[in-house]
């Protein structure tokens, strides 16, 4: 299964020279942890997470419409495409830690948002995904983070 039979393509997303106010309206209007940040004509520049908003609050002395959203934007961010399979969206959500990835076409217009629950919902019964496809992605993540040998992560030993 693709991430185009499951992603969001109505979505919203602030542009790169907005202040923090209005990300936070975002966030909190749609209970997003997370907001694409885009350039004028649609590309994908980042994501400002709901931390980082919370973090200007809690340590700037100003308020958030005075605080530029581009200062608190991680631009460092790996994007789905539509045609990618679901295992790979997954992956890049656990290797970045993150519960929602912005979906770019090749040209890096976003195109929509894919979710965490959005691609678990297919590892249901009759769903595209296997429990094992999903483990096999934890496990994989787990085992790039280089765990000591014995640790036990939510009931399962690494060896």
């Amino acid at each position: 299964m693709q991430v185009h039979q499951v992603m969001a393509s109505e979505f919203q997303a602030c542009l790169e020279d907005a202040n923090l106010d209005r990300a936070a309206a975002i966030l909190w209007e749609h209970d997003y942890g997370a907001v694409p940040v885009l350039d004028p004509e649609g590309r994908l520049v980042g994501i400002l997470s709901e931390r980082a908003v919370l973090g200007a609050a809690a340590t700037q002395p100003l308020p958030l419409w005075d605080l530029p959203l581009q200062k608190y934007l991680i631009r460092d961010v790996e994007a789905c495409h539509a045609g990618d399979d679901l295992l790979r969206a997954l992956t890049l959500m656990t290797k970045q830690r993150v519960r929602r990835l912005p979906v770019i076409d090749d040209e890096g217009f976003v195109t929509g948002v894919v979710g965490v629950g959005d691609i678990l919902a297919q590892a249901q019964p009759g769903g595209a995904l296997t429990d094992r496809d999903v483990i096999r992605v934890l496990q994989d993540r787990i085992h790039a983070q280089k765990l000591p040998a014995g640790a036990v992560l939510c009931g399962w030993e690494h060896q």
